[in-house]
């Protein structure tokens, strides 16, 4: 992925995800809405470190609920 333009679409298009959800707390989403959203990152090319950043939770919080997917 080019760094700068590919970069800054990407992480755009999640802050417009994330508005979509209101702006909820994780600890408020279902257990299916959080696996949606980091699958959806994931496939916008986000690392699993770069979402337990973003979020503040633990990469292996993350890895377990996409498991489950």
């Amino acid at each position: 992925m080019e760094c700068s333009k590919q970069a800054f679409l990407a992480c755009k298009e999640i802050c417009c995800l994330i508005q979509d959800m209101e702006w909820l707390d994780l600890k408020e989403l279902e257990e299916k809405e959080k696996i949606e959203m980091y699958q959806k990152m994931m496939d916008k090319k986000f690392e699993i470190k770069a979402i337990a950043f973003i979020f503040s939770v633990s990469e292996e919080s993350i890895k377990k609920l996409l498991m489950k997917a």
